[in-house]
């Protein structure tokens, strides 16, 4: 099937996309994933890939995955059985937030419940990677203190 054609399925969904491609490393599908993650770049969508490597052995497919996710902005992770397989869905299904500053500029990204993120004291709008998109009008980060933001 040709990659263009594939992408019929991402052009229904509305906002940032998010693959979980899992591989066990055995090839069958005689395709190419690099040039269709470098395609749906080409084409403007707004895709998160994250890649999930299932028991495998071999250092060499790991890092050749581990590219492809961070070409794809996301991340590889690496799950030995099934307590790992369960952990690494987890983390590849995160939500992330863009922290925009009072013009709009992005300052900061993160995940739900995730790692904090250092700001200056100031006031912000936090956009949250859901479909639809929340946004987040008023975060306001106090010279030391700690800001939580919670969502509803």
């Amino acid at each position: 099937m040709a990659a263009s054609r594939q992408h019929r399925y991402l052009a229904q969904a509305q906002g940032p996309r998010t693959i979980v491609l899992v591989t066990d490393g055995e090839e069958t599908c005689d395709g190419d994933p690099e040039a269709v993650i470098r395609e749906l770049i080409s084409e403007g969508y707004d895709v998160r890939l994250n890649i999930i490597g299932f028991a495998l052995d071999d250092p060499i497919l790991e890092q050749i995955f581990s590219a492809w996710a961070q070409l794809g902005g996301g991340e590889y992770f690496s799950a030995a059985d099934k307590a790992g397989f369960d952990q690494a869905v987890g983390q590849a299904l995160q939500v992330h937030y863009t922290v925009l500053d009072a013009v709009g500029q992005e300052v900061a990204q993160g995940q739900v419940d995730g790692e904090p993120v250092a700001l200056p004291p100031g006031n912000y709008r936090v956009r949250v990677g859901l479909v639809p998109e929340l946004m987040l009008e008023e975060a306001q980060v106090v010279s030391g203190q700690t800001t939580a933001v919670e969502m509803d």
